[in-house]
């Protein structure tokens, strides 16, 4: 391969014009990478942004079927109660009417077994009367 001379003074302007294509090239990469990767990110961005919003209508939908759930439940409660205290209210009520009926049960029993015992001693009574009438009358015969 033949030599040219060439000075030093005459490559000078081909380095700085090589070296500004070369900084031009790698700035346009440079750009260009900077762009992809910026628009990677915002679609990144975008697709988190709408997993996240997508996930939040998961977590809101069940907070809601959880909110009706246990609205569901304390009016369940509620009702549960209310039935059971009728139902208590029901059976104090006709516990009180069986007490009110035994008390005058238990008095008209109590009434029928004074007279009762009033009969047993009035004819107890006469009985004993008659007995002595008739010792006095076995008596007065002998």
């Amino acid at each position: 391969m033949p030599e040219v001379p060439v000075s030093v003074w005459e490559q000078i302007p081909v380095i700085i014009v090589f070296s500004i294509l070369l900084g031009g090239g790698a700035w346009l990469l440079v750009r260009s990478f900077t762009n992809s990767v910026s628009e990677i990110s915002r679609t990144y961005t975008a697709a988190i942004a709408e997993i996240n919003k997508h996930y939040a209508g998961i977590v809101d939908t069940s907070n809601k079927q959880w909110q009706m759930y246990f609205d569901a439940k304390n009016e369940t409660s509620k009702l549960v109660a209310d039935e059971t205290i009728s139902r208590i209210s029901e059976l104090t009520t006709s516990i009180q009417n069986m007490n009110s009926q035994m008390t005058d049960n238990h008095q008209k029993m109590v009434d029928a077994h004074e007279e009762h015992d009033m009969m047993i001693r009035g004819a107890l009574d006469a009985m004993m009367e008659k007995r002595e009438k008739l010792a006095k009358a076995k008596v007065a015969r002998k």
